[in-house]
């Protein structure tokens, strides 16, 4: 009996288990399976992405609004020369990111059927009312928790222009844009009456634990592009089995593990069976991540 010897790679300080006499071929087989009859072989060094866990407001210059002390990703001085080459670093990456943003995997939508990117919260507000039930459900109890909102444009779709109740968690201030002010202008809406609730704080395990209350009154859990705030955002949503809508941008996975877009989607959807995906009509990174309900 002829017997091949298969050859496979295993991490450093692997041992082979000791085959059971089942394993043993007989007349009829000709290939092992067995890991007792492999050649092992040693993985080379993986190398360390320098660019993982950086946070992104000290690589571009700006002041981190947490704190070289607080914040939980890594602080980088561009004044020094391995700041200035991880800065260029990173906005050569960034660049090859929006390069990637006009086609993700998956996307079946052409070109010309997509809106320009800065018509994204017009097109996820439509989306949030059409997947959740129509304006009454996600306006009922709390509203929509809009995560990580930046300067508001989701929240003021919502809650501005289509009278849902919707808060906002986002640690910089609000920021209208030109056509917003005309808007409320025209239509005699005023900042003090017709915003939407801000809490000035970041969105993470420790602000959910001492604000139960508002995650258990949302009526769906939404981010558009909420970047460090994106995997919170999910594991809170799956944790309290609230319907969410995400819309994953750059990655900021939680380990540090350096991946592709593409593999950070499907590590988010992962996190739960009922998680599903779609495409918005609208430039960009346009992959939404979303949950209805949790029963599969």
């Amino acid at each position: 009996t002829t017997t091949t010897t298969t050859t496979i790679a295993m991490l450093p300080g692997s041992q082979p288990a000791s085959c059971p006499d089942a394993c043993v071929p007989g007349p009829s087989v000709s290939t092992l399976t067995c890991i007792a009859h492999t050649t092992l072989l040693p993985l080379p060094n993986l190398e360390v992405d320098p660019l993982v866990g950086i946070c992104k407001f000290s690589i571009t210059g700006g002041r981190c609004p947490r704190g070289v002390g607080a914040c939980r990703f890594r602080h980088v001085d561009v004044l020094t020369p391995e700041g200035r080459r991880l800065r260029r670093q990173w906005e050569e990456r960034r660049l090859d990111e929006r390069r990637e943003r006009h086609q993700l995997d998956g996307d079946t939508l052409q070109a010309h059927e997509k809106q320009h990117k800065g018509a994204r919260a017009d097109v996820f507000a439509d989306f949030l009312i059409a997947t959740f039930g129509g304006a009454g459900t996600l306006g009922a109890e709390g509203g929509v928790l809009d995560v990580a909102g930046g300067r508001g444009d989701v929240s003021w779709e919502l809650h501005t222009r289509r009278g849902i109740a919707c808060t906002l968690i986002e640690p910089r201030p609000r920021k209208l844009t030109k056509p917003q002010r005309r808007y409320m202008a025209t239509h005699g809406l005023t900042e003090a009456g017709n915003l939407c609730p801000q809490v000035r704080d970041y969105f993470d395990a420790t602000w959910c634990d001492a604000h139960a209350d508002v995650l258990g009154a949302a009526s769906v859990i939404v981010g558009m592009h909420p970047d460090q705030a994106t995997e919170d955002i999910v594991d809170q949503a799956v944790r309290l089995k609230k319907p969410l809508a995400v819309v994953p941008c750059c990655v900021f996975e939680r380990s540090g593990q350096s991946m592709s877009y593409d593999a950070w989607a499907k590590h988010l959807q992962a996190k739960h069976p009922a998680i599903r995906q779609t495409f918005l009509r609208f430039a960009g990174k346009n992959r939404v991540l979303y949950a209805t309900s949790y029963s599969v």
